[in-house]
């Protein structure tokens, strides 16, 4: 069974997430585009926005999972991101330990994303930021 692909946009410019039902790409002689449903024609390589794709997962509460969410199970805060054809989680307190989500999603929930809650990673938040 194909399931179809989900995105959301990180707006930095209004602090805003779009949770979007279409996004394409458009390539014409004068750049490349994203278009969505809701923020209209960006241009592609800006440098502002962030596209974060859906896992296909859903946390222990019933959210779905993005690319970019920081989970917590217990007291371990971890961090979602794509690497190697798959999504993991990297620890907060040793990023260097790197899982895939398939392992404990069940069991965690979302407290937010690296967009719009950096004080929960802290001082590693640039680093969380590039995957």
């Amino acid at each position: 069974m194909m399931k179809n692909l989900k995105f959301r946009a990180y707006d930095p410019e209004n602090g805003m997430i779009y949770q979007s039902r279409l996004i394409k790409f458009h390539i014409s002689g004068n750049g490349m585009w994203i278009v969505s449903d809701h923020a209209g024609k960006v241009p592609a390589g800006c440098g502002t926005g962030k596209i974060m794709q859906f896992t296909g997962l859903k946390d222990r509460n019933g959210k779905e999972i993005y690319g970019g969410d920081i989970l917590k199970n217990q007291e371990m805060i971890y961090i979602v991101y794509f690497d190697l054809g798959a999504f993991l989680v990297k620890m907060k307190l040793y990023p260097e330990n790197r899982i895939e989500l398939m392992q404990i999603y069940k069991y965690a929930e979302i407290i937010g994303n690296i967009f719009e809650n950096s004080e929960l990673l802290g001082d590693s938040n640039e680093n969380n930021k590039n995957g």
